[in-house]
């Protein structure tokens, strides 16, 4: 995972490559939560693999996409097939077209494709990344200095790193459980995420039950960090914390 989702923080990606290649395994980049917010050179990472979504990007749910090194294409058979992968077939065997054909079996989700078109060409002409990781930092220290006054409330993740390249900040509050904090915030006109975020082992080594996740992008600004920070005073009021 280049950049936790569930807690912010910036994996050293060379470690984990190092690792990969000394037992001859392949290595794939889940970047789901950093291709929004940084830009991405997969020459530089070295990786043989990296997946996001779009729906983080501003584009369609239900599309993802995976960037594969070509030198591994012979490797990697089709995981699901049907029109469009097929070359040539027979009762007994099947050929496949070479890739990127042969991973796109059916109909392809065309709208979909064509929608997260308009976002890339969106952020491409509209999102400075520098000037962004200024601006989600500056909210997430904003954010991180609000938290510090309110009772109860823990604060996952590096709170150093998340001031200077956050783009969300993690919240357990003590004795609340987050699906009721984030019903609380939703009263609230507040829209967060809670659960476990695909991370159970983590929580569960944490001793946790699942966070609430606050997120920033380029539209957020320090009016909404405000009202984050006064509806959970408010909250932890109410809960007498």
């Amino acid at each position: 995972m280049h950049v936790s989702n569930a807690i912010g923080t910036h994996n050293d990606m060379s470690i984990i490559k190092e690792h990969a290649r000394r037992v001859g395994a392949l290595f794939l980049i889940d970047a789901c939560q950093s291709v929004p917010h940084q830009p991405i050179n997969v020459k530089e990472l070295h990786c043989d693999f990296l997946a996001f979504s779009t729906h983080k990007m501003f584009g369609p749910t239900g599309l993802g996409v995976l960037y594969m090194k070509k030198d591994i294409f012979n490797k990697v058979p089709p995981y699901e097939v049907g029109g469009g992968t097929v070359f040539e077939s027979d009762y007994y065997e099947a050929v496949y077209l070479p890739a990127p054909y042969k991973y796109e079996a059916g109909t392809p989700p065309i709208a979909q494709v064509i929608g997260f078109g308009a976002a890339l060409d969106f952020i491409q002409q509209h999102i400075d990344f520098d000037a962004l990781r200024i601006h989600e930092a500056r909210l997430c220290a904003l954010l991180l200095d609000g938290l510090s006054s309110i009772p109860g409330v823990v604060i996952l993740g590096s709170i150093d790193e998340l001031r200077t390249h956050g783009h969300l900040v993690t919240i357990t509050i003590n004795g609340v459980h987050p699906h009721d904090v984030a019903g609380f915030l939703s009263h609230h006109n507040v829209c967060v995420r809670a659960g476990h975020f695909c991370v159970q082992p983590l929580f569960k080594k944490w001793g946790i039950d699942g966070a609430v996740r606050i997120s920033f992008a380029a539209y957020s600004d320090e009016q909404e960090v405000h009202a984050v920070v006064s509806a959970l005073h408010d909250l932890v009021s109410q809960f007498n914390i």
